[in-house]
């Protein structure tokens, strides 16, 4: 019986796919970086740390501020995101607010 030879300290065995074609199950899983046209940023929806950053405020803050329903938003699945639109118009409320003081 011939057995292959031991492999060398630091020479990499490479594997042969099972099937023609065959692809590593993992890649299928990343996201394709062509499908630019599948951006959740099209929609304008802001993740809570892109709010946090526009605010210039803590990402506890802007959940604290989803919380007490100042900030609409909307959950998907468990991630809380927040229209373009919805964080302009908060602003623009909280700068006439203030300068009504």
């Amino acid at each position: 019986m011939n057995l292959p030879a031991p492999a060398r300290r630091g020479s990499l065995q490479r594997g042969t796919p099972v099937a023609p074609g065959h692809t590593a199950f993992a890649t299928r899983l990343l996201p394709d970086p062509d499908a630019s046209h599948y951006a959740i940023t099209s929609f304008g929806l802001l993740t809570v740390r892109e709010v946090a950053a526009a605010l210039n405020v803590s990402r506890a803050t802007v959940y604290r501020l989803v919380n007490e329903g100042h900030l609409p938003h909307a959950r998907v699945l468990n991630a809380i995101r927040v229209l373009a639109e919805d964080v302009r118009l908060f602003l623009a409320a909280a700068h006439s607010w203030s300068a009504a003081r």
